[in-house]
């Protein structure tokens, strides 16, 4: 089964999982809103706006910053 990174849409937490993580416990209140940003992989991105780093194997998902907007990821 493949592995995913997973990112809460308001705190920003990443998660490497299979499944869609719990939603319980959002340290920004209430809980998290995940968002699939990639598959795991080998090659490193990196959004400009809120500095999260992910090993992925294709340009993730926009999805939404915590930082505002959508992620503005950079491959490094």
């Amino acid at each position: 089964m493949a592995e995913y990174w997973w990112i809460c849409q308001r705190c920003n937490t990443r998660i490497q999982k299979s499944t869609t993580p719990n939603n319980a416990s959002c340290p920004a209140g209430g809980g998290h809103r995940w968002f699939r940003a990639a598959e795991v992989g080998n090659h490193a991105f990196q959004c400009s706006k809120c500095q999260q780093l992910l090993q992925a194997k294709m340009m993730p998902s926009t999805g939404g910053c915590a930082s505002g907007g959508g992620h503005a990821w950079q491959r490094l």
